[in-house]
């Protein structure tokens, strides 16, 4: 438990680096170096295990009571955002129709209790977890170590899906991965990377977040492909804004279809295809045995929802909802996190010069692209007049 920290904590740095040939050689703590909210919900786990006093009828409450404990002392751990509003509101803590991907660091305190391998496992099987998340130490899985084939094999063996966090990997590198067990990718960027992944049999998640602009390259790169049974669309994530704005995964949809996709299979790569991934049965399709979350739409060609059926009851009609949904404010809303002063003024806002007027070279922060969502360092000349820029 304390090593599966530990590695957070000094990988967290190198969370969103793709260069999989990183040296090996690193100072282990810097200042980039911070908790993530799998450390802290490792050390909920590890509470609760300790104050359920080996009670496993009493350890699903507890392990709930003491994830909102952690969470509300450490509010800014980068929560997400349907976890962080279960983690912060003073609910029953029950589920909420969402299936999660068990990052296998937060059940490594079954380890440090359990007296047993046979009493490991068994504490590691947590209700509701569907897969093993994010697999993001690729060296690991590709160099076979010890540590990350028995996280793999164990998995597997629960059966567990394996989703992926394959960044840029390709040849070897990428054969190597996907013989270590995961087998979905959400990283994918370019096209070349798309088509290389699905012929090696990968299901690749394509993405259009708020940041991230994938899919249409994605698609670019598998065009002429016969099936499409391994793509599924993903967001990963989207601002509250562009939801309003744009939608959620019926804007992905309509994307699609606006390079070329067939309607059906754009509509089927935010469905069935993606429930097939996760191995999620009885959701995906209208059909015999399915839960009944349905859309119904004017046109196939452009997804602009008339009427929502969630579990086969109308929960929207004419873009409004038509149930009461509980309005509730979490904690963590209410807390400040920028100090300000009282009054604000356009003065405060300005930014002084070293010459009052004329031009200066000033460090600007350029976004790349919305394919791969990184930054670099521009100078560039900027007006100065009365001494501000």
């Amino acid at each position: 438990m304390i090593g599966a920290i530990a590695g957070d904590i000094i990988g967290s740095r190198y969370e969103f680096v793709m260069d999989y040939r990183r040296p090996k050689n690193f100072t282990l703590f810097t200042p980039a170096c911070r908790p993530t909210d799998d450390s802290y919900m490792t050390l909920a786990v590890a509470k609760a295990l300790v104050e359920s006093g080996g009670d496993r009828d009493k350890l699903k409450a507890v392990v709930a009571g003491c994830m909102k404990e952690v969470a509300h002392a450490h509010p800014r751990a980068g929560w997400g955002a349907r976890f962080a509003r279960w983690l912060f509101t003073e609910e029953k803590s029950e589920p909420y129709n969402s299936f999660g991907n068990g990052a296998g660091m937060r059940i490594s305190p079954v380890g440090w209790v359990a007296e047993s391998e046979e009493e490991v496992k068994e504490l590691s099987k947590l209700e509701r977890v569907i897969g093993l998340a994010e697999v993001m130490d690729y060296l690991a899985v590709i160099n076979a170590e010890d540590w990350m084939v028995e996280i793999l094999d164990e998995a597997l063996d629960d059966g567990l899906y394996l989703q992926a966090h394959a960044p840029g990997l390709s040849g070897k590198a990428l054969s190597a991965y996907l013989c270590g067990g995961p087998h979905s990718d959400h990283e994918t960027r370019g096209s070349g990377e798309a088509f290389e992944k699905m012929r090696q049999g990968m299901h690749i998640d394509a993405r259009d977040s708020s940041m991230a602009k994938n899919v249409l390259d994605i698609l670019d790169g598998i065009k002429g492909t016969k099936y499409y049974d391994t793509l599924s669309f993903c967001t990963d994530d989207r601002e509250c804004d562009d939801i309003l704005k744009h939608g959620h995964m019926n804007d992905v949809v309509n994307n699609g279809i606006a390079w070329g996709l067939d309607p059906v299979l754009a509509i089927k790569s935010a469905t069935i295809n993606s429930a097939r991934e996760a191995e999620i049965k009885g959701l995906g399709a209208i059909a015999p045995g399915y839960v009944a979350d349905m859309l119904i739409v004017d046109d196939l060609r452009h997804i602009d929802p008339e009427v929502v059926f969630f579990e086969g009851r109308v929960v929207a009609r004419d873009h409004e909802l038509v149930v009461d949904i509980k309005d509730t404010i979490s904690e963590v809303e209410e807390i400040d996190t920028v100090d300000l002063k009282e009054d604000l003024s356009y003065e405060d806002f300005k930014v002084s010069a070293p010459i009052a007027d004329g031009k200066v070279m000033v460090n600007v922060m350029a976004y790349d692209n919305e394919e791969i969502s990184t930054t670099h360092l521009e100078k560039m000349k900027v007006e100065v007049k009365d001494g501000r820029m």
